[in-house]
This record gives structure tokens, sequence and C-alpha cells, in this order.
């Protein structure tokens, strides 16, 4: 079940790096935009790359949750639903609208942030504060600072920052389902 597991998380990552390298080489500004990974929801030409990614990420962490124990991994199950339906809601409220969608979109992302840290976090807790995974989880962490910082100044870098906190994120579940077996079903409760 681990490889099911760790290639569901595989999956969702090359979801959202393929579809962005894809809206980047398509338009390039979004690098210096300060507008986020959704900076490419807006745009005819990178809609629909965009949200493949997104959606794509979306069904993969709900297949990964699907995997996961339901007495054991009770809230890490229910992290990754609400992940998945939250992503959805991304997709279905592009900022560049009118105002309620825009902070309805920030709502949504910024919880989407706290959950996959909160899911990092008791990674490290049911790792007994690996330095390894505790470091990763430390740059996971600054990521989702500086993602924060810069959701609203018109300079920054919203995207760098995003994408470097969902790489952290992805590596940390990944190394964890490597290493789950070393861990008893008593710490993972």
């Amino acid at each position: 079940m681990q490889n099911t597991r760790q290639r569901y998380i595989i999956y969702s990552q090359l979801c959202l790096y393929v579809s962005m390298l894809v809206c980047i080489v398509i338009k390039p500004r979004g690098l210096a935009a300060n507008a986020g990974i959704s900076y490419y929801g807006t745009f005819l030409k990178t809609v629909v790359p965009y949200t493949a990614g997104i959606l794509g990420g979306a069904y993969f962490s709900y297949r990964l949750a699907k995997t996961l124990p339901k007495a054991s991994f009770k809230y890490v199950r229910k992290a990754f639903i609400a992940i998945s339906i939250l992503s959805i809601g991304i997709v279905l409220t592009p900022y560049s609208i009118n105002a309620a969608l825009d902070w309805t979109h920030t709502i949504s992302g910024s919880i989407i942030f706290v959950l996959e840290l909160a899911i990092s976090g008791w990674v490290i807790k049911s790792f007994e504060y690996d330095s390894k995974m505790l470091t990763l989880w430390l740059l996971e962490f600054c990521c989702g600072v500086l993602a924060a910082i810069y959701t609203r100044p018109p300079h920054g870098f919203l995207i760098q920052s995003q994408l470097l906190f969902q790489l952290f994120f992805g590596i940390i579940l990944y190394l964890s389902f490597n290493d789950v077996r070393q861990v008893t079903e008593k710490q993972f409760a």
C-alpha cells in the first residue's frame, strides 16, 4: 500500500508542476506578477492546463485519502478530503472576477496551506521529530510564511513561495510513506 500512496503523492505533484511548467511557457509573466499559482486560472490561454493541474492534484489527494486506514488516520484522511474539495473551490473561484470570489479564493487557498502544514506537523510528531523531517517542515513553514506575506503586495515572490511550499509538502509525504513501516500504528493514532 505504501507504493500506492507514494504513487499518488508523485502523481499529485506531477499534476501541479507539469501544469505550472506549461502555463509558465505559455505566459512567463506569471513569474513576476506576484499573483501566485492562481494567476494562470485567469487567462484563456492557461486556464486549461491550470485547471487540469489543480483538479488532477485534488483527485490524487482524494485517492491518497481513501488508501489510509479509517481508524488510525481519521483526521489525516479528512484533511486530504478537505484539501481535494477546497482545490475544486480554488478552480471555481477565479480571484480576478470580483472581490467576493477573490476573498473566497484566498481563504480557500489559505485553509489548504494550513491543512498541509498540519498534516506535515502530524508526520513530524509521528516520526518523533526526526531532524530530516523537521528540517523539511521548517522549510515548508518558511515558504508558507513567505506566501502569506506576498499574498497582498503588488510585487513579490508569491508563486515561487507557493511552489516551494508544495514541493516540501510532497517530499515530506513521500518520505513519510516510504518510512511508515518503521512507525507503529499507535504513533499514528
